[in-house]
């Protein structure tokens, strides 16, 4: 297997990395979890806020059904 290396500042010398690979994939998998919650969590938000004038705009409508069917039962009794 390869070996990394870094560099430091304090000895003055190369210093292998331990468990590189490991390391490297724990990092892929948090940053994709990261994204994807990210993206998700936007896409909700927007459509979340994007919506809202469709919901009330159907609200008022029913709202206004509901009316006109309580007045018409009002007036078969």
């Amino acid at each position: 297997m390869k070996k990394f290396y870094y560099f430091s500042e304090k000895s003055l010398n190369f210093l292998e990395i331990k468990h590189f690979k490991e390391k490297a994939i724990a990092v892929f998998i948090v940053s994709v979890l990261l994204f994807s919650s990210v993206l998700f969590s936007a896409f909700y938000l927007i459509s979340n806020f994007s919506d809202k004038d469709d919901y009330l705009q159907s609200l008022k409508k029913e709202n206004e059904l509901l009316k006109i069917n309580s007045y018409l039962s009002q007036i078969d009794i």
